[in-house]
């Protein structure tokens, strides 16, 4: 398959993916109101911190691992699922205790028991997260979001029955979360054995644990202030002003990170070649990934933009008029993203400079947590919104700049599409659109 088909059934199978979770987000936020629904993603939130700090470097290693040595995934896999449990303990034990003591201030209105229920599924997220690596690294793009959509579907119809028909409130929904992720993990591990299955005979080298381990921790700084990143803007909102202002923002927020679902497709779908091409065809190539997925999602974003104030209310109720204020912001905000979501491969896969990227991370969450401390006490979700672009615009421009430096590359040719950009996607659509009958 060429890119652009493997990237068109990536998208297709995510849109998808994405209806479904959107009408999750839709039935959570009538039912549970801002103030349960706010309680909800600080439950999503801990899980993710959780199983990312438990991750320490695994899920980009298995993503670059996968891809390089596609002969050794058998391997690869087995290793990674011989360390979930001594991660995950590493990183509950602590946690635990640290809940136990401080646990009320940490996360004001939010329940012991869901706390423990986090550390519970914590070994469920972190092999979810090594899992959807090996499959982006060994490119089974199709077989990723095909999991992804009936992981979705099912959440659907058990918030329906359980939360919905079911009055069982905050309580009810974060069962349902657990129990769906339970199901994925299970799904996950019976596939993995089938897709697997043909190199587990072949004898991976004795170093392929140290060196997975040597790449995971080079990257691990990265992934933490990733986490950081993307969710201190919540707690810190969280802290500020209570669940009822995270539900506003997150609600705004999910609706701008669904935007982002072509840019991750095609990273998914660029990341194997981008690893193992020649360097200057690796950025020749990636100059053109650049270019076109800048252009092609500016209307797409510029369309969300203008639509979203008067859908949000509409969906979700008059309860949530404030989210529609901030999506537009945080549209823009996606924008500036796609640079920095399609240039993750080639720094960390053909670069292998994962250090880098980690340094990177943290100046992006420093100024991120500056923003919202100056922001957020006084603007609330606003200040929350302006916190999260004003560090996405930093990020972003640094990283080009960085980029053109070791590619290398002109910016220009990054950014602004060429003529023969759009005669080679026109090209692949006739392909796709187009084909010979074989005469019989």
């Amino acid at each position: 398959m060429t890119s652009l088909s493997l990237w068109l059934v990536g998208v297709g199978s995510r849109l998808a993916t994405t209806v479904l979770s959107t009408a999750n987000v839709i039935v959570l936020a009538r039912v549970l109101g801002p103030e349960s629904m706010g309680q909800y993603f600080v439950f999503v939130t801990l899980v993710t911190v959780l199983s990312l700090a438990a991750d320490f470097g695994m899920s980009p290693t298995a993503a670059v691992f996968a891809g390089r040595q596609v002969h050794q995934a058998w391997s690869v896999h087995r290793v990674l699922l011989q360390i979930v449990p001594v991660l995950s303990l590493v990183i509950a034990v602590p946690a635990a205790v640290l809940f136990w003591i401080a646990g009320d201030r940490l996360l004001p209105a939010f329940a012991q028991v869901w706390m423990v229920l986090a550390l519970v599924i914590l070994p469920l997220a972190l092999y979810a997260n090594f899992w959807n690596g090996m499959m982006i690294g060994m490119r089974r793009v199709v077989r990723l979001h095909l999991t992804q959509l009936l992981v979705r579907g099912l959440a659907l119809a058990l918030n329906l029955a359980f939360v919905v028909l079911t009055p069982g409130g905050i309580g009810a929904a974060l069962v349902v979360y657990s129990v769906v992720m339970l199901a994925q993990a299970l799904l996950m591990l019976a596939m993995a054995c089938r897709i697997l299955e043909r190199t587990a005979g072949l004898a991976a080298p004795p170093s392929l644990r140290h060196e997975m381990f040597r790449f995971g921790l080079r990257s691990y700084p990265g992934l933490l202030s990733d986490l950081l990143w993307a969710r201190s803007t919540v707690l810190l909102l969280n802290g500020f002003h209570g669940p009822a202002a995270v539900g506003v923002f997150s609600v705004g927020q999910q609706f701008a990170e669904r935007m982002l679902l072509p840019t991750e497709v095609m990273q998914n779908v660029i990341y194997r070649r981008v690893c193992s091409l020649p360097r200057a065809e690796a950025a020749s190539a990636m100059n053109q990934y650049l270019r076109v997925t800048i252009w092609a999602m500016l209307p797409i974003l510029l369309l969300g933009a203008v639509i979203a104030p008067s859908m949000v209310p509409l969906l979700l109720g008059s309860a949530y008029a404030d989210s529609a204020t901030i999506i537009p912001l945080l549209l823009y905000g996606s924008l500036v993203m796609i640079p920095t979501v399609l240039l993750t491969p080639f720094f960390m896969g053909q670069l292998r400079r994962p250090g880098l990227l980690s340094i990177l991370g943290w100046l992006h969450v420093l100024t991120n947590v500056a923003f919202g401390l100056l922001l957020i006490p006084r603007w609330v979700e606003l200040g929350a919104a302006l916190s999260l672009v004003g560090s996405q615009l930093l990020g972003a421009a640094l990283l080009l700049v960085l980029y053109a430096r070791l590619a290398p590359a002109r910016l220009s040719a990054a950014t602004w599409l060429q003529s023969h950009d759009v005669a080679i996607t026109v090209k692949q659509v006739r392909q796709i659109l187009w084909r010979p009958r074989v005469s019989s």
